[in-house]
């Protein structure tokens, strides 16, 4: 089979999950639309969403970094190194509950040809994943996780037998053409927080840890490498600027949608997002480079 015909078999699903469908469908999410023109000129690309009453001030920085002197090249792994990095970052991984009233959307495959999903029901609610960039309660997630939503409740990490805090949460804006979403809640106390690294810094070969809410088993975490970086997933469009994937083999499951991908230092290097629907350890996160990129424009008030 010669490369194009392999790629043509291909089927991309998105992996945000119907709790109404849980363990048995995948989230279907509507298939992206090329922006049409008007004689005002283009579409934006992006989508910010306002409520007339809303509190929400932008803050002067969006999230948290870790000091550059803070990093080994020659990061040691022992035994403890992924328990003590899933031990810090759990708690700033959130559930995330939407009720959405669309139907929503699939990948489509290479050459945009076959769709893979199960409709949503008209009023069900998506299940899927985010993780805090601020302690004020700014949350970052998958743009199709709140696509479409009537209502969006995160429910926070549990503390031994004491119940995970739950809030609503207001979209603040979503980013169809980067993937990821800003949503805001008003905690009742300072919240912990993953720091953003660098995406571009990536190497295939790179060890890896996604985190997220698969199934809705909350703060499941799976390990693998980076499996390539830069991956298109459509050709459609060839001659516009595509968004780019960090392919990964650490397994992820519908309701991993949104869920931090992390390096070994702890930051978050990718937003995951899709899986090859008809194979295994083939995902797909976006990278934080380019949430970083449209983070501040999603916030900004019209």
């Amino acid at each position: 089979m010669n490369d194009h015909a392999a790629r043509a078999l291909l089927i991309l699903t998105l992996i945000a999950l119907p709790a109404t469908e849980a363990c048995r469908s995948e989230t279907p999410l509507p298939a992206p639309k090329a922006a049409s023109s008007t004689a005002a000129g283009p579409a934006p690309a992006y989508q910010v969403v306002v409520r007339e009453a809303s509190s929400v001030q932008p803050p002067e920085r969006l999230w948290t970094e870790l000091p550059a002197n803070s990093r080994r090249s020659d990061f040691p792994i022992r035994t403890n190194t992924f328990r003590d990095l899933v031990r810090k970052s759990n708690p700033a991984v959130v559930s995330i509950f939407s009720s959405q009233a669309t139907i929503g959307r699939t990948i489509s495959d290479p050459l945009g040809i076959i769709q893979f999903g199960v409709p949503l029901p008209r009023f069900g609610t998506s299940l899927g994943s985010g993780f805090i960039i601020r302690s004020d309660g700014y949350i970052l997630t998958a743009d199709h996780v709140v696509e479409g939503s009537r209502k969006t409740k995160i429910v926070l990490m549990k503390e031994g037998e004491k119940k995970g805090d739950e809030y609503e949460a207001e979209v603040l804006g979503r980013s169809e053409e980067a993937g990821v979403a800003i949503l805001k809640i008003q905690p009742k106390h300072p919240l912990p927080v993953l720091p953003l690294g660098n995406s571009d810094a990536l190497e295939i070969g790179d060890q890896v840890l996604a985190v997220g809410n698969p199934y809705g088993l909350s703060h499941t975490v799976t390990s693998g490498i980076v499996s390539f970086i830069g991956r298109q997933l459509s050709d459609r469009d060839s001659d516009s600027e595509q968004l780019k994937f960090i392919q990964i083999d650490a397994p992820i499951n519908p309701g991993n949608s949104g869920g931090p991908l992390l390096n070994l230092h702890g930051e978050v290097v990718g937003i995951n997002t899709a899986v090859a629907a008809e194979a295994q350890g083939i995902g797909f996160a976006v990278p934080v480079n380019k949430a970083k990129e449209f983070l501040p424009r999603l916030i900004e008030k019209q």
